[in-house]
């Protein structure tokens, strides 16, 4: 598996479930306030691993802080959620492969994918120079 885009919309008074499969993992890069956020209230950032109870992972305001950046790397289930009583919270970052647990041929294919299009490209650059 190679890197893919991974986004999420958690609504007010509801968390979401994330539901990883075995040799993958999330890493969270970014967590903002929905645009139509009306609510002068702060909300808490909430991550939940493994049913090892909740971590604050930060605040968002409108009047302060409507984004931050985060570097989470999440390898199993998890569970996020906020404090704001109206109003959403968009987490985004990307999904890609656990190499942790990844077979040797596993780590073989994705660095062929991570590598396909790169010889054709200086070969084209090549003859273009020609």
């Amino acid at each position: 598996m190679s890197m893919e885009f991974w986004g999420a919309k958690v609504q007010s008074k509801k968390g979401l479930n994330v539901n990883l499969r075995q040799r993958e993992l999330v890493h969270l890069s970014h967590v903002s306030l929905d645009l139509g956020c009306y609510n002068d209230d702060r909300a808490i950032i909430q991550l939940e691993v493994g049913g090892k109870g909740k971590f604050v992972i930060g605040s968002l305001s409108k009047q302060k802080t409507v984004s931050m950046s985060v570097d989470l790397i999440v390898d199993e289930s998890f569970r996020l959620s906020h404090s704001l009583n109206k109003g959403s919270v968009h987490f985004v970052g990307y999904k890609t492969s656990n190499l942790k647990n990844a077979t040797a041929e596993d780590k073989v294919n994705l660095v062929s994918e991570g590598n396909k299009g790169k010889n054709n490209k200086g070969k084209k650059r090549k003859r273009e120079q020609e």
